[in-house]
């Protein structure tokens, strides 16, 4: 498992799971199977609506636009993914934690032609399973990368702490309940970077991940003096109250 670490521009860091190449290549291949079958249902439904004619000119005009532009195109409109990245739950960031910008998209966009289409994706699939950064050519002109928005490392969340049972542990906050794994492996994380980050900016972030906590838990925000025991609080609650 490959991770990286992205500073944002509020100087928190945080710990992103990198999808490797089975995640983008199978994310690729579901673009492909949604273009092709949108481009189906675009040609029969013109060939119906005008009987066929002028069928040349849809294609030049709206046909090969759409299967050219649809990665640039959708990346740009959905923030780093495409419809295949949104279902596979990846997405395009930059390292650096700023935002990505049209050219960003527009210089992914054309390196495909010499990462996948010239290359039939050997020089893609070669750099993203044996860079650090998972990383193909578009990405280190970039600056970017692929990460998993649902991290594998949710999986360790009921090793971080060692309670047996109910029976030598006692709850404060019932209301965790409501609350899931993601939510809990976003709070582990947050302490995590806290601590091997001592900055203002990681404990602004852990005061802010409280303020959010308590309100979704309807508790008094008043009643919490200390952000980083609350959370570790929250963290031990949630693995009684759940396993």
């Amino acid at each position: 498992m490959k991770t990286v670490d992205i500073t944002t521009t509020q100087n928190v860091t945080i710990q992103y799971e990198l999808a490797g190449l089975r995640e983008r290549l199978l994310s690729f291949v579901l673009d492909i199977v949604i273009l092709y079958i949108s481009i189906f249902i675009l040609t029969i439904g013109y060939s119906v609506c005008f009987s066929g004619a002028g069928m040349s000119y849809f294609s030049y005009f709206v046909i090969i636009p759409i299967a050219t532009f649809y990665t640039f195109a959708s990346e740009q409109l959905l923030d780093g993914q495409t419809i295949g990245k949104r279902a596979l739950r990846i997405k395009v960031v930059k390292l650096d934690g700023k935002p990505l910008t049209t050219s960003d998209h527009f210089l992914r966009w054309t390196m495909r032609l010499v990462d996948i289409w010239f290359s039939s994706g050997l020089i893609a699939g070669v750099l993203v399973s044996s860079s650090t950064q998972c990383q193909r050519l578009g990405d280190l002109a970039t600056n970017t990368s692929v990460i998993k928005l649902n991290s594998s490392l949710r999986f360790s969340l009921f090793d971080i702490l060692n309670i047996s049972s109910l029976s030598d542990y006692v709850p404060q906050y019932a209301e965790v309940r409501r609350m899931n794994e993601q939510d809990m492996v976003l709070i582990k994380n947050a302490i995590i970077r806290a601590d091997r980050y001592r900055n203002d900016a990681h404990e602004l972030a852990l005061t802010e991940l409280t303020v959010r906590v308590c309100t979704a838990l309807d508790i008094q925000q008043h009643t919490v003096r200390d952000s980083r025991r609350f959370l570790q609080t929250i963290l031990k609650d949630y693995i009684v109250l759940t396993r």
